[in-house]
């Protein structure tokens, strides 16, 4: 797997670490209202969703019919073993408590094929456009936390990381999609006659963006494997 010397979007990467996308069936985890979902589908892949959140959900299935979303627990994904070629977590550690980073690798993991690659996406808080966070968050010492969950999961033998490697992408907000997504569906003071104008944003996430008024983030990634 040969990875591009320059990263300018979180979507570019993605399809250079699944390439070829046509064909391929990915699991987006913490997919909230489904942008990347749509930029999968759009790009012949065959994208499957799963959030904790059923308003999150619902908004993903409205919007892309033709792909599977489902309700489930991301520490106890419902699906069998190996059913995906593989998987992408996208800004996914914030959502879940630092003890259960582990075991929601080891699900991802377990719902990919043997060779398949599990890809963790996460924005970095020093200085960057995720210094703001939701009210009630923990970054960054929360995600922090959650990275060194995985660096754990790693040194017990469970997991092999391929590769991690940082780098700027140019984003309108495709960083926030999933925490976002989450937390206008459920959060407190939801009104439903914003979904429309919140859809529209979703529809820009993962695209790259020119021009002066996007935000350069910068984002770690890291590819796992079985061991």
């Amino acid at each position: 797997m040969l990875l591009p010397t320059v990263v300018r979007s979180n979507i570019q990467l993605i399809s250079e670490v699944f390439a070829p996308l046509v064909g391929k069936r990915l699991l987006d985890v913490g997919c909230g209202s489904g942008g990347l979902i749509g930029a999968l589908l759009k790009r012949g892949a065959i994208a499957v969703g799963v959030d904790r959140s059923e308003r999150a959900v619902g908004l993903a299935r409205a919007r892309f019919p033709e792909a599977d979303t489902y309700l489930g627990d991301f520490t106890a994904l419902p699906f069998e073993d190996a059913a995906f070629d593989g998987a992408i977590l996208l800004n996914c550690l914030g959502s879940v408590p630092a003890e259960s980073t582990g075991a929601l690798l080891g699900e991802s993991l377990r719902v990919v094929k043997t060779r398949g690659k599990v890809l963790v996406i996460e924005p970095q808080s020093e200085g960057g456009a995720m210094s703001k966070h939701e009210p009630g968050s923990t970054e960054p010492e929360g995600r922090v936390s959650n990275l060194s969950g995985l660096d754990r999961f790693l040194a017990e033998g469970y997991a092999s990381e391929i590769t991690r490697l940082a780098y700027s992408a140019w984003t309108s907000g495709e960083a926030n999609t999933g925490l976002t997504a989450r937390h206008f569906a459920d959060g407190p003071g939801h009104d439903e006659r914003d979904e429309p104008g919140a859809i529209t944003l979703y529809g820009r996430l993962l695209r790259p963006q020119e021009g002066p008024s996007p935000l350069r983030q910068r984002m770690l990634a890291s590819i796992y494997t079985r061991p």
